[in-house]
């Protein structure tokens, strides 16, 4: 049976998840209607205390060639804190767009509502360098 610390743990990490899916819909929306050529993937994956948003964008061809894919958001979770680390890499360059430690009991959920639209602005240089 989890122990009251590991249930809160284990919550974080859903909430975590619940919100990097969120951004990666807005993401896909976004992209897909601002660059029409683009087709658009994102994806959250979850392994023990970490979890990512990968986005995959491909110049939606029929011989389709990939232009961009990133562990966009990667979310560490220990037993004290919670890491939020935010790099967009490409043949553009890269961007560090956010980077967050904080303490479990001060974490602050909101956080994730500003990224979507922070990562969505240095995305739209990469993607219109590699379209």
């Amino acid at each position: 049976m989890l122990s009251a610390f590991e249930n809160r743990k284990n919550c974080l990490i859903f909430q975590c998840a619940q919100k990097l899916l969120r951004i990666g819909l807005l993401l896909q929306s976004r992209i897909s209607n601002d660059f029409t050529e683009a087709r658009v993937e994102s994806r959250v994956s979850i392994k023990k205390d970490k979890i990512w948003l990968n986005v995959y964008i491909g110049n939606g061809d029929e011989d389709e060639v990939g232009l961009f894919e990133n562990d966009l958001i990667n979310v560490d979770v220990t037993d004290f804190s919670i890491n939020i680390d935010c790099t967009i890499y490409s043949n553009y360059g890269i961007d560090r767009v956010f980077s967050k430690n904080d303490m479990l009991n001060q974490f602050d959920f909101e956080i994730f509502d500003l990224l979507g639209e922070k990562i969505y602005s240095a995305m739209k240089l990469h993607i219109e360098y590699l379209i």
